[in-house]
């Protein structure tokens, strides 16, 4: 299961310590008038198979113009570059530590450049990582140059509407929020990666990491996936057996969990500490991610999806 994890997923913990495509015409920045006039990214078509066997991909742009595939991933504490991009960075700072599910990899971190996403400066954080991303590339079945992780996410309000096959940044600040679905207060897990306080099990046991860089349904601590498996113990009530499952208000059928092996809680990865939601999961939902307000809201899909 381990092996499985470290395919399908890209989730990156990070401790301090390829040819681009021409740029076209870009989208239209929307401005964000109760937010210091921010520039919101413009509205952005999803892959088609976002939330279906695979994660969401965009086009980062830096600002020489040249763009890269990157991954919207909530699991990864920094926005990583791939190390063939590490020329375009400048002088490394200082060398870091990166964790991808259990394993480690030494990394470089640079000063972040100027990014820009669907024709709008990105507020990021002080500083990038690299890492090697040819075994994530093979594993998504295309390029992927880097990951944009929660240094520059957890500036912004962040919709993921599965059914239409959009991604928008919203502005909190005015959105009709009672459109958005049923509430949930956002965690920090210690690294900067949001989690929910429940499991899908419905047991006690460790919150749940949200990962939109992990492409299934999720996984389950150890114990708390025996407890969903076992089907010579009744569930008590609010828990779940396979293949269903449970969050908030809402019940979920077929479920396809993964077992997170006992073993991989032991090292220093802090997201093994913690069950997990992915991005197969959370594309039953129009999910919004009010990461200002520390607030993730799931509501069904409906014929008309745009929900703002």
């Amino acid at each position: 299961m381990k092996t499985i994890l470290l395919l399908i997923t890209s989730g990156l913990l990070l401790l301090v310590g390829c040819a681009s495509a021409p740029l076209g015409a870009p989208p239209s920045p929307v401005v964000a008038p109760n937010a210091g006039n921010l520039l919101l990214p413009a509205e952005m078509a999803m892959n088609r198979d976002a939330g279906h066997g695979n994660v969401i991909f965009v086009n980062l742009q830096l600002e020489s113009g040249a763009t890269f595939p990157f991954v919207l991933d909530t699991g990864t504490t920094w926005t990583v570059f791939d190390k063939s991009l590490a020329p375009l960075l400048g002088q490394r700072i200082h060398p870091a530590t990166v964790w991808r599910w259990g394993v480690q990899q030494e990394s470089g971190i640079y000063l972040a450049p100027n990014l820009f996403l669907g024709g709008a400066p990105l507020l990021t954080g002080k500083a990038v990582a690299t890492d090697d991303f040819k075994s994530i590339s093979q594993s998504f079945g295309r390029s992927v140059m880097g990951l944009i992780g929660m240094d520059t996410l957890k500036n912004y309000c962040l919709q993921l509407d599965f059914a239409a096959g959009k991604v928008r940044f919203l502005d909190s600040a005015v959105a009709d929020k009672s459109k958005w679905g049923e509430a949930f207060p956002l965690t920090d897990i210690g690294d900067g990666c949001p989690s929910v306080s429940a499991n899908l099990a419905g047991v006690a046991g460790p919150g749940s990491l949200i990962d939109t860089g992990c492409a299934f349904d999720g996984w389950l601590t150890a114990p708390v996936f025996r407890q969903w498996t076992d089907p010579t113990r009744a569930p008590s009530s609010g828990e779940m057996r396979r293949p269903n499952g449970v969050l908030g208000n809402e019940h979920f059928q077929h479920l396809a969990l993964h077992e997170l092996p006992a073993a991989a809680t032991t090292g220093n990865d802090l997201h093994l500490k913690f069950n997990g939601l992915g991005l197969s999961f959370l594309s039953r939902r129009v999910v919004t991610f009010d990461f200002p307000n520390h607030t993730l809201y799931l509501k069904k899909p409906s014929a008309r999806s745009l929900i703002f």
